[in-house]
């Protein structure tokens, strides 16, 4: 029997705070083929929600329909209280939005400092720099080298970095830890935390689901598309889900990943 908890109050934040995402009965996918079906789900402000099931199960979508890759067949994507559902990917950029994808996006050809510049806002380049220096020290250490000759650790490093340079409210973080050491692993989820702290809200979607559940302050569990779990991490931890949709496939313990630093 699939077990499904409520919202548990999300819908208004901590002292009546606008969500920073909401979506309401969402439907999305490629072409003809529907991958999410009646997802609602709530980011507070300020809050931090784990994503995570299976592979296949939709996660990246959801971050994608999120970010205006894709667009929502039917329901609605609330930022900060606003209908973003047709807005592109851009303005949902200019609006405090950050989507850090999968397989660590960024410019290969070009130097760490040219990177660092294309993530910038304009006119604040210099403080980008200098930002995402101070975060990422081995950033700095490199800044004339070319992106596509730092290591994978540091690439994704240097993915990251845009949700520093950039400030925005919200971050959408899909598998940051993929193929990497466990030693990098502790360094990008330490700077989640750090983002974290300074009030920035954060969705999480990662294979390392103990990770997660320390992080989050909510968890939604998708499966085939659909939303099975909404709850604490606690309250995952003491259900069958684990094991039934996060058992098979997903590693909880860093060290047993591909080390690549």
């Amino acid at each position: 029997m699939t077990t499904t908890a409520t919202h548990d109050g999300q819908g208004v934040a901590a002292g009546g705070a606008t969500p920073a995402l909401e979506l309401r009965s969402v439907e999305s996918g490629y072409g003809e083929t529907t991958v999410l079906r009646d997802i609602d789900l709530i980011v507070p402000a300020s809050g931090v929600v784990g994503l995570l099931g299976p592979n296949g199960a939709g996660k990246s979508t959801l971050l994608k329909t999120v970010s205006g890759v894709l667009r929502p067949t039917q329901g609605a994507v609330l930022l900060h209280g606003e209908d973003v559902s047709t807005v592109p990917v851009h303005r949902r950029s200019r609006g405090g939005l950050c989507h850090i994808p999968e397989g660590r996006a960024i410019y290969r050809s070009l130097t760490v400092r040219e990177n660092l510049v294309m993530q910038a806002l304009k006119g604040r380049e210099a403080e980008a720099i200098e930002r995402a220096s101070e975060v990422f020290p081995i950033l700095g250490e490199r800044l004339g080298q070319q992106a596509g000759t730092l290591s994978g650790g540091q690439q994704q490093m240097l993915a990251m970095a845009a949700a520093y340079v950039r400030d925005p409210q919200l971050v959408l973080v899909d598998e940051p830890s993929l193929g990497l050491a466990p030693i990098v692993v502790d360094t990008l989820f330490e700077r989640l935390d750090v983002l974290r702290s300074a009030g920035t809200a954060l969705l999480v979607v990662d294979q390392f689901v103990q990770r997660v559940l320390d992080l989050a302050d909510h968890v939604y569990v998708l499966n085939q598309g659909r939303v099975d779990f909404s709850g604490t991490p606690e309250g995952l931890s003491s259900t069958d889900l684990f094991q039934r949709y996060l058992g098979g496939g997903v590693a909880p313990d860093a060290s047993k990943r591909v080390e690549d630093t």
